[in-house]
């Protein structure tokens, strides 16, 4: 196997706790031909400093003006790296040492490919680490016959795909779902790959979910993504491509106006937060359920939990 450079693209926006250990991690890779971008957003904290202590000349860095945020800032990077081949990472999260190493190989094995996705461990707040098994076994994705899933910074990716493809679609700016969108489109025009080898480390926000509801639009991504699926299965487009911007905002308004979805939504959160046994958050996030769909079977299932959960603390004189 010869040995492309393989670029490594970081955004950050004050991550300072953090990015040190994303950063090391690129360091300790058993691969040693990569170049390491990264992309400040003109953080308020000390993230700058932290950057500007690692003397390695394979980290390059930029530093916006003015704040973009992490769609265009991602964008930003696919149009400097110089790499045969990329992949992201996560200011909060880091890289197993193989993981360069592992994933290019995978370009070798499968000849024409176009982009390669490894499995990855999640971090959960108390520093245990899940394994997230997206599919059984390594594969390919097909994008017509499946629920297709993606983790955007576990992807790595040839030169060629972003020339084709194109960069993350500014619709999704300050929201969720640009990666998925972008992976959809990949998938559709070149071989991508599954490995189901966990060499990515996520590190879970316990408070994502509450601050979704900060931003009701964020709710709707999954079921937006879903559409556009199906729209580009049926007609090999979409609103976003053709620039109908209006059209997807009138589905997710759509959506948000529906008091049986966010009921749904409110009740989902409730139950997330009692998993994070956070009692107070749970509590309020059922309130809301039960205003919108008191008729929800599903609303009482996770009101029976809760009970039960508070049974279990006062039974342990466990406060929460």
């Amino acid at each position: 196997m010869n040995k492309p450079l393989v670029s490594v693209l970081m955004t950050v926006y004050n991550a300072e706790p953090f990015i040190a250990k994303a950063i090391q991690s690129v360091l300790e890779q058993t691969y040693a031909n990569w170049e390491l971008l990264i992309l400040d957003d003109v953080s308020s904290d000390n993230t700058r400093e932290v950057i500007d202590s690692f003397t390695d000349k394979r980290i390059k860095r930029i530093y916006n003006p003015k704040n973009i945020g992490y769609v265009a800032s991602k964008n930003v990077l696919l149009k400097q790296f110089a790499g045969e081949y990329a992949c992201f990472l996560d200011a909060d999260d880091w890289m197993a040492k193989e993981r360069l190493e592992v994933q290019l190989a995978q370009f070798f094995i499968h000849n024409g490919l176009g982009a390669c996705m490894c499995n990855y461990w999640r971090v959960q707040p108390d520093g245990t680490c899940v394994k997230m098994d997206f599919y059984p076994s390594s594969r390919f994705i097909v994008t017509a016959n499946e629920e297709m899933v993606f983790a955007g910074a576990g992807i790595m990716f040839s030169r060629t795909v972003v020339e084709s493809v194109g960069g993350f679609e500014p619709y999704f700016d300050r929201l969720l779902g640009d990666d998925s969108y972008w992976a959809f489109r990949v998938a559709e025009k070149f071989p991508f790959y599954y490995l189901n080898q966990a060499l990515y480390y996520y590190r879970a926000n316990e408070n994502s979910i509450t601050a979704s509801f900060n931003n009701m639009r964020k709710l709707t991504i999954v079921c937006l993504l879903k559409e556009l699926k199906e729209q580009r299965l049926k007609s090999g487009t979409d609103w976003l491509e053709v620039k109908q911007y209006d059209k997807a905002l009138a589905y997710e308004q759509a959506l948000i106006r529906d008091k049986k979805w966010l009921a749904e939504k409110y009740r989902q959160a409730a139950a997330v937060r009692l998993d994070y046994k956070d009692k107070r958050s749970a509590k309020a996030f059922l309130i809301k359920s039960f205003k919108n769909n008191p008729f929800s079977l599903n609303f009482y299932r996770t009101l029976i939990y809760y009970f039960k959960y508070n049974r279990v603390l006062s039974e342990n004189n466990i406060s929460a």
